[in-house]
């Protein structure tokens, strides 16, 4: 078993307060939810189309 010295042992409790006193531990983050506004959905063809029904059901999961 090594001997640890004097030296690293200071050094390694300065090192130590060093980062808690920084905040260089990062903090848990609750993220916003993703989109926080509404958007807006452009479809570039007629209404009634293949292309418009399927754009219309995938926008009725928003609400």
């Amino acid at each position: 078993m090594a001997i640890l010295s004097r030296r690293y042992l200071l050094g390694a409790t300065a090192a130590a307060i060093a980062i808690s006193l920084t905040g260089a531990v990062p903090h848990a983050v609750t993220p916003e939810p993703y989109p926080n506004k509404r958007i807006t959905m452009l479809v570039g063809y007629g209404a009634g189309g293949q292309t418009d029904l399927i754009a219309r059901a995938a926008r009725q999961g928003d609400g």
